[in-house]
């Protein structure tokens, strides 16, 4: 299922149920903070990963959102440039 950022509720979560949650780990409108954010205010209890390519220091992004969000299981996905844009570009849809 695919949610926009606007659209991650409890409400969408206790819907659907994920036992996973994707996203980059940042956009024009949000980004892994805003992310780790909404799930915990949902008391999300599944695994939130952010996709990316080429950071510099992904550790730094790691443990800061581990810090604010100490029971979000998180971590960061590198994936190549081309499975970024065929993610990233594809419009909001629900299945």
């Amino acid at each position: 299922h695919f949610v926009d950022f606007s659209g991650l509720s409890a409400e969408i979560l206790d819907v659907l149920k994920p036992e996973l949650v994707v996203s980059p780990v940042v956009t024009p409108t949000f980004d892994c903070i805003d992310i780790g954010a909404a799930l915990t205010r949902c008391d999300f209890q599944g695994s939130y990963r952010a996709l990316s390519t080429n950071l510099p220091n992904p550790a730094i992004i790691r443990r800061e959102v581990r810090s604010f969000f100490p029971r979000l299981d998180f971590d960061i996905c590198e994936i190549s440039d081309d499975a970024f844009h065929l993610l990233t570009d594809r419009k909001t849809r629900r299945n």
